[in-house]
């Protein structure tokens, strides 16, 4: 495929609708090597501040001298500005060679009976081909929706980050604070420092997460604090 096919044949599977779980992602990531398992990742949830926190983030780390990539959404001008490295879009040939080997991998999936991926889980995975490539020394990781059944939680980063979070996405995510606050804790893994934006009422339900994880929580209130579980 060309870059032009590429694109109409991403956007042929963005109109196919979109789906909430891991087990697709975690086919197609097995598929290409598990290549996701050797890259490190800063891993970034929440409602409101995710773009924020990600480009800040990004620009402390490319301006240390890391290569780094970063994986947003939505695109606000062109699909390609959603995969960056070092604050460059992903090229069009790039993006053309790795949706041909996608497109490949999903026929065979489908073939053998599993699920096509999403649009999102397609372009995920496009974005770890690309940051393979490129050998990115760092990839700042924005969930799409949510965060337990998120398809960027197949990675396990060196950081979890969980900015503001209010309710969004009730018809999948719940329609409580508890609820959205369950589904952003689903970030938080074991052995993986987290760190929490001020909160105003969900920070109880994240701490629950944290405890079970036996995890340190890194918040701020009105200053910075450190609370330890486990």
């Amino acid at each position: 495929m060309n870059y032009q096919e590429a694109m109409a044949y991403l956007d042929d599977i963005a109109t196919v609708g979109s789906s909430y779980g891991l087990d697709t992602m975690r086919e197609l990531m097995r598929r290409l090597g598990n290549i996701q398992d050797e890259m490190h990742f800063i891993h970034i949830a929440g409602t409101n501040g995710k773009g924020s926190v990600l480009a800040y983030t990004a620009s402390v780390m490319q301006k240390s001298g890391y290569m780094t990539g970063v994986f947003s959404s939505p695109a606000l001008d062109t699909f390609r500005e959603r995969i960056q490295v070092n604050g460059e879009y992903i090229t069009k040939e790039a993006l053309a060679r790795h949706t041909t080997k996608l497109k490949s991998v999903c026929d065979e999936m489908c073939a053998q009976g599993f699920n096509h991926p999403t649009y999102f889980e397609l372009s995920l995975a496009l974005a770890f081909l690309y940051y393979a490539e490129k050998k990115c020394q760092i990839v700042i990781l924005e969930v799409g929706l949510g965060g337990r059944l998120d398809a960027t939680n197949i990675i396990t980063p060196l950081v979890s980050v969980i900015v503001s979070i209010s309710l969004d996405h009730t018809q999948l995510l719940g329609d409580t604070l508890a609820d959205i606050a369950a589904e952003k804790g689903g970030i938080i893994k074991p052995e993986v420092p987290i760190v929490i934006a001020p909160q105003r009422r969900s920070i109880s339900y994240l701490e629950k997460y944290c405890h079970r994880a036996q995890k340190s929580l890194y918040s701020r209130k009105s200053r910075p604090y450190r609370q330890n579980f486990g």
